[in-house]
């Protein structure tokens, strides 16, 4: 028999609303198991487990991940296993961003990844909350399959099933790929669409950025 419960803090268990579950290390001695923090959290919630643990700032707390259920991609991009408090904060608001997501839309947000190639909470937020500006259709992985669902499925066309053996599906999708410079990827194919690059949409807010340039267009009238 072993006690998990040492009269301050209940132990670790997913609740299914909480993508993160870390262990935070005080520099004092815990008889039991160390304190829990779970993100997405409000920071005044974190901030008072902090104050609880022992810990003045953000700045001195060190935690180790005990569970997540982050998506696959987002996970193996933050490298998660020893976290610094500084870094609460952004993974806080990437866990608020992705909380809302459909299970359809967590898969997108998978090949975005993948094909952005985020390094940190930050980057990784950023797309989640400018997923519109990718294309994602699941589970095609050839340009004959994108083809084929471009002209049947997509909307664009009126598709007739009569002239389906006339239909070059391959060489529209191999045209289309060169046209969106896409991805394949194991969740489908994937492609960005946004006027800005994908190095300026993971460090940049698109709004704060088109706002400045209309402030500066405006300053050059005057």
């Amino acid at each position: 028999m072993e006690q998990h419960y040492g009269g301050q803090e209940f132990p670790a268990f997913p609740d299914g609303s909480r993508f993160l579950a870390l262990e935070i290390m005080p520099d004092g001695d815990f008889a039991f198991h160390p304190p829990h923090l779970y993100l997405p959290a409000p920071m005044q919630q974190i901030e008072r487990m902090m104050h609880r643990a022992g810990i003045d700032g953000l700045s001195d707390a060190h935690m180790l991940l005990d569970y997540h259920d982050l998506p696959e991609k987002v996970a193996e991009a933050l490298h998660l296993k020893f976290l610094r408090g500084s870094e609460i904060p952004e993974l806080n608001r990437m866990c608020q961003a992705i909380e809302p997501l459909q299970r359809a839309d967590r898969e997108k947000l998978n090949a975005v990844v993948q094909l952005a190639e985020p390094q940190n909470a930050y980057e990784i937020c950023q797309l989640v909350e400018n997923l519109d500006q990718f294309d994602f259709v699941p589970y095609v992985q050839t340009p004959e399959e994108y083809g084929r669902y471009m002209i049947q499925k997509s909307g664009r066309f009126e598709f007739d099933e009569n002239l389906d053996s006339f239909y070059n599906y391959k060489q529209y999708g191999e045209q289309q790929l060169q046209l969106e410079d896409g991805q394949f990827n194991k969740y489908g194919y994937v492609a960005y669409h946004g006027t800005m690059s994908l190095e300026e949409l993971m460090t940049e807010d698109p709004t704060e950025k088109y706002q400045r340039e209309q402030g500066h267009q405006m300053g050059g009238l005057c």
